[in-house]
């Protein structure tokens, strides 16, 4: 089929789901295509390993993978639990555009504060571990990507 003849399908779906819960129409609002960020979503640095069985010594790249993202934070900066989910969904839409497995993919996060009130987040709420392995380089265990 050629994009003359193409059927937009969104509209209608967006229509019939508003159809369906009709009468929920005061406690709730449909948004039809909602854009998710004015400017293009960016990371910081992507780091593809080209050779997949070399190991790399340095420090922060000792859990690369294949995929690797890195976001950087300046001083000026924060790092709160809502930046770092912006990360995990750069990791997943990468994912998804270029077909990478999410097991072929780390994040890493390049701060020069200590995010104290995220780690809590991560450790009280979400039940993760953070282990400092090296001095200033800390590892945070059990979410999907090592991180």
């Amino acid at each position: 089929m050629d994009e003359n003849n193409k059927i937009y399908w969104h509209g209608a779906h967006h229509e019939a789901l508003q159809l369906e819960l009709y009468e929920y129409a005061d406690a709730l609002e449909f948004i039809s295509e909602y854009t998710l960020s004015e400017e293009a979503l960016r990371m910081d640095t992507l780091v593809i390993k080209k050779v997949k069985d070399v190991k790399i010594e340095k420090n922060i790249g000792k859990i690369f993978k294949t995929h690797n993202i890195v976001e950087y934070k300046s001083e000026k900066d924060s790092f709160s639990f809502w930046d770092y989910q912006k990360v995990l969904g750069y990791a997943y839409i990468y994912s998804s555009f270029e077909k990478v497995a999410l097991t072929d993919i780390t994040i890493s996060i390049s701060l020069t504060i200590f995010p104290r009130e995220l780690i809590k987040q991560l450790t009280q709420e979400r039940g993760f571990t953070v282990e400092e392995v090296e001095r200033g380089i800390y590892y945070i265990s059990g979410d999907v990507f090592p991180i």
